[in-house]
């Protein structure tokens, strides 16, 4: 009987953070709705900055929106250089300022609507930035990039090395 009371309080637990995220993330939504308009309504915005700022919208809209992104962003990064259609530099652009604002407006609903989401995937971000940064530093100051021969001839050397090792008594 205990068993049933406290999963009823974890759910009315669950249904009250819900809300009292959802309702905190109204006025940031209100405010991004706002930033939309008024950058759908400049004439000085093509239609493909439109239309990618819709897409953002729905999107950051859902809960899924970071997870999704965190899954699908290292596909479209290696499929992006390895078709030579973006290059590094392409990347580093930057938006214009209207842009990163509506763009900022809308993380902040996405972040507020869902905190815990939000923390668990921007951590791994950081992660993933942080993994990324260092083989970039590695694979810069290689002087060659490794094939899958030189990795498979490589290892095998270190275990046959590592196997006739002559192992003396200390």
């Amino acid at each position: 009987m205990m068993s049933w009371i406290y999963a009823a309080a974890i759910c009315a637990a669950v249904v009250a953070y819900w809300i009292v995220c959802r309702k905190n993330a109204l006025k940031h939504q209100e405010k991004a709705v706002q930033l939309i308009e008024a950058y759908f309504a400049d004439d000085s915005v093509s239609d493909s900055e439109k239309s990618k700022m819709y897409v953002n919208y729905v999107l950051l809209k859902k809960w899924f929106a970071l997870p999704l992104l965190f899954v699908v962003a290292p596909f479209f990064i290696t499929i992006a250089f390895i078709s030579k259609k973006y290059s590094f530099e392409d990347f580093g652009k930057t938006n214009s300022p209207e842009f990163e604002e509506v763009f900022k407006s809308l993380m902040e609903m996405n972040i507020v609507r869902n905190p815990l989401i939000s923390a668990l995937f921007m951590s791994m971000f950081g992660v993933l930035y942080a993994i990324v940064m260092v083989i970039g530093v590695v694979m810069n100051k290689a002087s060659k990039i490794p094939s899958y021969t030189m990795l498979a001839s490589t290892l095998v050397a270190k275990l046959v090395r590592l196997r006739y090792k002559f192992r003396h008594a200390h």
